[in-house]
């Protein structure tokens, strides 16, 4: 489908959900170039959105749902970097009591044979758990901030959908 736009200095033509320059080639007609192959353009069409506002609706429509399920999947993603936080949360929790009851108040420098053995274990056990506790928060910053994009992205197709229907409407 293409829709064309003049808010700039060269006419844009809108195709498949973005913007692309249009040009006035020697046989006087105008063009776009689509995938390597310049496609003509109504001249009509340079200057605004004309009777094509339902195809351009659709496209605005289909934009935001393909964004929207790309920002459930980063919304699903960050609920599981939430979950194994919260494991790490309860490994480092229960490594950490099974510490005290081995130590029983002692330092680790204070322990000799199978209690210090069994010590290092759990200290290894928090050191890991503490280790994707911070993966995790990394995890769930990292994929909210990909859901906030894709949802900026819907705002902005929101907004130019606006714009589009009431240059329609002109």
């Amino acid at each position: 489908m293409v829709h064309v736009s003049n808010q700039s200095q060269q006419p844009k033509v809108w195709i498949n959900g973005q913007y692309m320059p249009a040009s006035r080639e020697a046989d006087g007609k105008w063009y776009v170039e689509v995938d390597g192959k310049l496609v003509e353009v109504d001249p009509n069409d340079l200057f605004g959105v004309n009777s094509h506002w339902e195809e351009l609706d659709a496209s605005f429509e289909e934009r935001k749902e393909f964004h929207k399920g790309w920002k459930n999947h980063w919304l699903a993603l960050q609920g599981l970097a939430g979950d194994a936080y919260n494991a790490a949360i309860g490994a480092y929790k229960t490594a950490s009591q099974k510490y005290a009851e081995v130590t029983q108040g002692l330092s680790f420098s204070e322990l000799t044979g199978s209690k210090k053995k069994e010590a290092q274990q759990y200290m290894t056990e928090m050191s890991a758990a503490g280790s994707q506790k911070r993966r995790a928060v990394s995890d769930s910053i990292f994929y909210g901030r990909l859901a906030v994009d894709e949802a900026f992205a819907m705002q902005d197709y929101s907004n130019l959908q606006a714009v589009a229907f009431k240059m329609s409407q002109a």
